[in-house]
């Protein structure tokens, strides 16, 4: 809010958008885990952070001044959800990489 490229808005303007932003999160996450069927521990913590923060913001028990810091405190809980996300993928992706390579040159060197 303090930059000099972005506007500035008024703290309840704040609170309402951040509201807005952290509960899309949320059903974002709550639906992917419902049509996915995964229930692991990280995405249920991941989802009662969110709720939590949700309810403080709503009940005004975070103060004016410290929105800024909540909302890099929750880019950076969001993007460290999605890096872990995005590490699992890839090494599941190289792991089967290597299967498949092994697998195949097995085939070749007895055929």
């Amino acid at each position: 809010m303090n930059k000099k490229n972005e506007k500035m808005i008024s703290y309840s303007q704040f609170r309402i958008l951040f509201i807005s932003i952290v509960e899309k999160e949320y059903n974002k996450v709550q639906n992917r885990i419902q049509k996915t069927n995964l229930r692991k521990s990280k995405n249920k913590e991941y989802l009662n952070k969110l709720e939590k923060l949700i309810n403080e913001l709503k009940t005004g028990k975070i103060k004016d001044q410290d929105l800024e810091k909540n909302k890099r405190a929750y880019d950076k809980l969001k993007n460290d959800h999605y890096l872990h996300l995005w590490v699992f993928g890839i090494l599941s992706v190289v792991v089967l990489l290597i299967i498949l390579t092994t697998v195949l040159n097995l085939v070749f060197v007895y055929k």
